[in-house]
């Protein structure tokens, strides 16, 4: 009575080689299908927050948070109370003016709607601004280049000579370290986006070296099961 029939090396290797890159490619399609649609998904303007995997990438927030008024800077990020607002340089100070919150940074105007938060306008001056105030229902800027007061509408800044004693200027403040973790973790939450993570996972890269030398060797897989089908078909049409 025969024994089992004895499985041939290559069809061993086949078929090894046909399990792995069938795992490879799932990992492969999980990872890259959402990036062919990334601008439909929104994957660059999508965050990863999960505290594990901002850690792999070695993300801090900066251990300073400062607030003016409402407005909360960290880094270069820009919040109003817990709302990501956009991104700026060193906050210089908040006042609110009528229906708006008027926001200075190092080089620019920001002007929102106090109700909605909407950004009603943007304005880059040619110098760098030090202090915001407002005195008799006016806003003032003091700047490298001398004092400013804006128009009515705050959309051109006029230089004055009003002495900047009488302004009430806004005040920037360091915040403690209770209040400004939320701050903290808020900014590493958006410091990585799903795109490049889903892209460090379809390249290996997300998990370092060792990642991409398996994605390479998984990927030669695919090499060894093109050859050993063809062996494999090549000998059965010699039977």
């Amino acid at each position: 009575m025969s024994g089992p029939a004895r499985i041939k090396p290559v069809n061993q290797w086949h078929r090894y080689a046909g399990v792995t890159a069938a795992g490879l490619l799932v990992y492969l399609l999980i990872t890259g299908v959402p990036l062919q649609f990334s601008a439909e998904l929104d994957l660059g303007k999508t965050y990863v927050s999960n505290n594990w995997i901002l850690d792999r990438y070695g993300f801090n927030a900066p251990r300073e948070v400062f607030a003016s008024g409402p407005i909360v800077q960290v880094d270069d990020q820009l919040y109003w109370r817990s709302q990501f607002i956009g991104n700026s340089q060193s906050l210089i100070g908040s006042v609110t003016h009528k229906d708006y919150l008027i926001v200075a940074t190092r080089r620019e105007v920001l002007i929102f709607h106090a109700q909605t938060r909407e950004i009603l306008d943007r304005s880059y001056l040619d110098a760098t601004l030090k202090q915001i105030g407002q005195l008799d229902d006016r806003i003032y800027l003091d700047t490298s280049q001398g004092l400013r007061r804006g128009d009515p509408d705050l959309t051109n800044w006029i230089a004055t000579n009003k002495a900047t004693d009488a302004i009430t200027w806004a005040v920037v403040k360091p915040l403690g370290a209770i209040e400004s973790e939320p701050f903290r973790t808020a900014y590493r939450a958006r410091l990585l986006s799903i795109e490049r993570w889903l892209q460090d996972l379809h390249s290996g890269r997300f998990f370092g070296t060792i990642g991409i030398v398996v994605l390479d060797i998984a990927s030669a897989l695919l090499l060894i099961l093109a050859v050993t089908g063809l062996i494999i078909w090549w000998r059965s049409r010699r039977i």
